[in-house]
């Protein structure tokens, strides 16, 4: 057999451990991936005069999809679904969790204690490069989860909460076209 033949019958597999293996490894190593459904992907960008600077990239994910292809459908959408970090770079937890903020506010959401809350397992961590932040909706239950390199986690009640969550990534947004990136692909 020659080497041609041998790597056209390893391609397959190849493709598939080099597709679904980084999808499990964000997932936690968990084989949940094959559930949810890629919507989109986009990159965070910091814009620090006269630099612009890439954050973290960001993987959005649902178990169904909605019924209209359109931001304000994937904020609304009460079903399985969660949003990957990656950071790009090590991050300032202070600048980090200060973005978040500022965003909860600039779509309108003001329950400080809430916010709090959700960003508790950011509290004190460190975000290097290729470290992984998630943000999970559970629908039957009605919670929030952020979980910080799959181990610290806290969480959030009520579909209000998801909603402005989602908003930050959905809603308005910096870059203003993030919201149309991570639904790109539904």
């Amino acid at each position: 057999m020659t080497i041609a033949t041998k790597a056209r019958r390893w391609l397959p597999l190849l493709v598939v451990v080099a597709v679904i293996g980084p999808a499990r490894a964000r997932a936690g190593g968990q084989d949940e991936a094959a559930d949810y459904q890629r919507t989109g992907q986009a990159v965070q960008i910091g814009n620090h005069w006269p630099f612009r600077i890439e954050i973290c990239s960001i993987t959005h994910e649902v178990k169904r999809l909605p019924a209209v292809k359109s931001s304000q459908a994937v904020i609304d959408l009460e079903a399985d679904k969660r949003l990957t970090l990656e950071m790009l770079r090590d991050i300032d937890m202070e600048r980090f969790t200060f973005m978040l903020r500022a965003g909860y506010r600039r779509n309108g959401y003001d329950d400080v204690k809430r916010v709090t809350a959700l960003l508790q397992a950011l509290s004190g961590k460190e975000l290097k490069k290729g470290d992984v932040v998630t943000i999970r909706y559970d629908p039957a239950t009605k919670v929030t989860r952020l979980a910080v390199k799959g181990g610290e986690t806290s969480s959030v009640e009520g579909v209000d909460f998801m909603r402005a969550t989602w908003s930050l990534w959905f809603g308005k947004t910096s870059p203003s076209d993030m919201g149309e990136q991570l639904a790109s692909l539904m």
